[in-house]
């Protein structure tokens, strides 16, 4: 680089990215350094902090058929240029050579380096376009060593789960959890405080600084034996972490290699759990406060009806600072945020929390958390207004692009680049104000009138024709959806759960379990668990009864049965809820 130009040599521009990407990495821990994998995770004295222990994987050609069939066929190919399609075409002439070399491989603790090679394609994030600290890494990796790392995953998970291993408190990487689990398991645990007596609650949004590049693998390995992973296994989990390298690519040009010396291997299909393992205690010595996590983001709350409370809160944030320097990870202060959620006019709060360097962390009204504009006030106003101005741009932006008015065309545009950020999260966010209904709704009614053959039909008849729910309806269909999953434990319940009862008269039915008065009321009233709770309530005994039925099976009868409701959202001043085309028994 000169002067603020970037160089044209393509080598001298993959050698500036990989020193920028080398240079995040941690520096180990001397004291936790593992030199001697057989003796560290040997049976021998070895004693798992949950009782249980973990030793050996099988691997079968059954496994590694399963493995295959879990590849998607446009996985990119790591640096040995193996397509997937390789493997899903000749899966059947493949499955007994690659069972004789991972059961080899695993039981000799040996691992190619080339198999733990990672390219490393930069991806241009924002800002500066001459500066490396402004892409992020893509690593792609062998696709024969992901079919390996799949059989292991498969049954580490399984291993966790039967012994109840898993933090319940971490929302990412794990079957049935995701953002919108985290955001309304916190959502709901505010206002219930706040209805139970809390002046308001105080979160702190904490903030990792490259949480996954860090990760100590000395740390890591001493973790996975304090949960019981031991014998073959550990060792085999020593060698996937050592001598791993790094190479960039960048149009035809390739740096050397460089050492990746810690981080959970970024383009694996094992990085993922091993970064949940490392933040498996994140939350131990934490007592007066809760903490949810989602991967790297992690919230800390409290309820606050005395000043005191304040001052506990801060208590428990030192003890996850001091977590994060016990695990060698760092916090990004700068991005740390604090809010105080309430609907009183009068709070009792503080403002004085400080992050790890002592400063006093910034306060704020609204902040985006998993792509969901949260507010001090618990609503979600300015996250719909956003929302809505950035999907009528978008549908603006389809029509002034594209010349066709295919009904085809139009729908896959806009169900992909339009609607799926109408839906994203809307469990959570559904609202519940006519003016807010509306405008969310007007999207999909100025935009259904641009196709053709649809101008002279009315909004109603535009969605028979083209065979759509309203987004209203739409929204109230993934509510029920989600609160059958809780009650069938597909995906966690909220932290007061929501239960139900069976009668041979009416069949099964949720329970409410408070009172819904005042503004706070109002919120309560709107919010997932009483919403969900009147939508499955509404719905006739024989789809409230489904039960043991997989997703599929319950959506299809779910989308037969409302099939044959009207869904005419376009009175005016009208809500065209399900609620209100049924008598409930809420």
């Amino acid at each position: 680089m000169r002067d603020g130009v970037l160089s044209d040599d393509r080598h001298i521009i993959c050698k500036l990215l990989l020193d920028q990407f080398s240079s995040v990495f941690s520096t180990p821990d001397p004291n936790r350094v593992v030199s001697d994998p057989d003796i560290f995770f040997s049976l021998d004295g070895t004693v798992s902090l949950t009782g249980v222990q973990l030793t050996t994987i099988s691997i079968t050609e059954a496994t590694i058929t399963d493995a295959i069939r879990e590849i998607s066929i446009s996985s990119a190919p790591g640096p040995d240029g193996l397509q997937a399609s390789l493997f899903k075409n000749c899966a059947q002439e493949l499955v007994t050579p690659l069972k004789i070399f991972f059961n080899k491989s695993f039981y000799s603790g040996s691992i190619p380096n080339v198999l733990k090679r990672a390219a490393i394609v930069p991806i241009f994030k924002s800002g500066d376009k001459t500066l490396p600290s402004n892409y992020r890494p893509i690593s792609l990796t062998p696709i024969l060593m992901k079919i390996m790392e799949r059989i292991i995953r498969k049954q580490i998970v399984q291993f966790l789960t039967e012994n109840s291993i898993y933090n319940t408190t971490q929302h990412g990487f794990r079957e049935g959890r995701s953002c919108l689990s985290a955001l309304l398991s916190v959502y709901d645990d505010i206002l219930l405080s706040l209805a139970d007596g809390s002046s308001c609650v105080d979160m702190i949004y904490l903030d990792f600084a490259k949480a996954f590049d860090k990760v100590d693998h000395g740390i890591l390995l001493h973790k996975l034996r304090d949960i019981g992973i031991t014998g073959r296994l550990g060792v085999w989990f020593y060698h996937f972490l050592s001598d791993r390298s790094q190479f960039v690519r960048v149009a035809g040009g390739t740096s050397t290699d460089g050492p990746v010396i810690s981080g959970v291997p970024q383009g694996t299909v094992l990085g993922p759990l091993l970064f949940t393992i490392l933040m498996l205690n994140i939350d131990s010595g934490v007592r007066d406060s809760r903490i949810i996590s989602f991967a790297d983001d992690t919230r800390l709350y409290s309820n606050i009806t005395c000043i005191e409370q304040c001052d506990f809160l801060q208590t428990d944030l030192n003890t996850v600072y001091e977590w994060a320097t016990v695990n060698n990870m760092m916090f990004n202060s700068n991005k740390f945020n604090y809010m105080s959620f309430h609907v009183a006019s009068t709070v009792l709060s503080s403002n004085a929390y400080t992050d790890p360097d002592m400063n006093l962390i910034d306060q704020t009204d609204h902040i985006k958390d998993l792509g969901i504009t949260m507010s001090y006030n618990c609503d979600f106003e300015q996250h719909i207004l956003s929302l809505c101005k950035r999907c009528s741009n978008l549908s603006g932006w389809i029509l002034r692009t594209f010349v066709s008015r295919d009904s085809d065309t139009m729908l896959i545009l806009f169900k992909s680049l339009v609607l799926s950020r109408l839906e994203y999260g809307s469990q959570l966010w559904s609202p519940y104000k006519i003016k807010h209904i509306t405008a969310v709704e007007k999207i999909q009614r100025s935009f259904t009138k641009h196709i053709s053959g649809m101008r002279d039909l009315s909004y109603a008849e535009r969605l028979c024709a083209l065979r759509l729910y309203s987004l209203q309806r739409r929204r109230e269909r993934y509510i029920i959806i989600y609160v059958w999953k809780i009650l069938e434990s597909m995906v966690p319940n909220l932290s007061k759960p929501i239960e139900y009862y069976t009668s041979d008269r009416r069949g099964r039915l949720c329970i409410v379990s408070h009172t819904c008065i005042g503004h706070l009321g109002t919120l309560l009233y709107n919010s997932f668990r009483f919403r969900a709770i009147r939508l499955l309530n509404s719905m006739p005994m024989s789809i409230r009864n489904l039960t043991c039925c997989s997703v599929i099976s319950f959506k299809s009868k779910l989308d037969l049965y409302l099939s044959n409701i009207c869904d005419n959202p376009c009175i005016p001043n009208i809500d065209n809820s399900l609620e209100n085309v049924f008598h409930t028994n809420f």
